[in-house]
């Protein structure tokens, strides 16, 4: 891999922990947000192409609707959708406790952290597109 795709895959990394602690800091009582941040900084450590892939195979399809900020991201229902496109369950589940905000997005949400949120998820997908471009050369 490249230097340039090293770099898009670290910041990538660090700005999906980074998305996860700020979840912590607004719904500190979220226990699987704790769980999943200890595991996707084990992942990011050892394999952070995975991480990488997951959302690309997982999350890229809404690119659309995160670029847009179309609340439908996080309200519609994916679960199925999500697990049955991904062979590793651990890569369902990852993807899910992020996607699934559903409950909090619509009740516990300022429009500020929101927004927050939104800032995150385009910057993920900005980033995942330029790994994409650089691994492809």
């Amino acid at each position: 891999m490249s230097e340039v795709s090293e770099r898009y895959l670290k910041a990538f990394c660090k700005n999906f922990l980074d998305l996860i602690e700020d979840l912590i800091r607004i719904f500190p009582e979220q226990v699987d947000f704790r769980m999943f941040q200890m595991g996707l900084r084990m992942i990011s450590e050892r394999e952070p192409e995975f991480i990488m892939r997951q959302f690309i195979d997982n999350v890229m399809q809404y690119r659309e609707k995160i670029v847009s900020k179309d609340e439908s991201f996080f309200l519609d229902d994916r679960s199925n959708s999500i697990e049955s496109q991904v062979q590793n369950k651990a890569g369902a589940g990852m993807v899910e406790k992020v996607l699934n905000l559903k409950s909090l997005w619509k009740d516990k949400l300022s429009e500020e952290n929101k927004d927050i949120i939104w800032k995150y998820m385009q910057v993920l997908v900005l980033l995942a597109e330029k790994w994409q471009e650089s691994v492809r050369g």
